[in-house]
């Protein structure tokens, strides 16, 4: 009785506060995530370096088209009625830019972005991405071969990959040995066409 009557009290007070009875507070929302592009991948409804893909893996790294990626993700998830998931796609980058799952642009004055514009050599326009810390946090098997693409900055130019660039790609850790426990840069947010 008295256990019934402290659920109910806390209930109270939740909804006084405007917070959500049911939400469910600490619900890992990444694994969430990955989880649901898995799938994606899995069923062929995600396709990799190819027009119309959502992925594209370049030198640096594999990359999602975010805002449409983003959308089949959360169209999943809520049709797998999962509770408690984003459904902003910038709201989700930011969760797997801070869990360390994904790689922000940083620009040499010191800012941040949460996309990367990039123009793949197989198309003629650039697409906004959000850069994956390594592809085996999708594939389980062998990642998508490499293609050719450029960076395009926020002056439009386009950027190559330095060395300094490749040396650090190289010595990227693995997904395991991602820290779990990261400081949320604050971000810049840019438009996407």
């Amino acid at each position: 009785l008295v256990i019934e009557a402290d659920r109910k009290s806390v209930e109270r007070d939740l909804k006084a506060n405007h917070i959500p009875v049911d939400s469910s507070l600490g619900v890992p929302v990444e694994k969430y995530l990955l989880d649901a592009m898995r799938r994606l991948i899995g069923s062929g409804r995600w396709t990799a370096n190819t027009r119309g893909a959502r992925l594209w893996r370049f030198a640096d790294g594999l990359h999602v088209v975010w805002k449409a990626g983003a959308q089949e993700v959360s169209e999943l998830l809520a049709k797998d009625r999962i509770p408690g998931i984003p459904r902003d796609p910038d709201t989700l980058a930011d969760i797997l830019i801070e869990r360390g799952l994904a790689v922000p642009r940083k620009t040499t004055d010191g800012r941040s972005f949460r996309y990367w514009r990039m123009a793949p050599a197989e198309l003629d326009m650039a697409l906004y991405m959000l850069r994956l810390a390594t592809p085996e946090l999708i594939y389980s098997g062998e990642p998508p071969v490499v293609v050719e693409g450029h960076v395009i900055d926020e002056t439009g130019r386009e950027t190559a990959l330095s060395e300094r660039d490749t040396a650090d790609l190289a010595a990227r850790p693995r997904t395991t040995d991602i820290p779990r426990e990261l400081t949320s840069p604050k971000y810049v947010v840019e438009s996407a066409p």
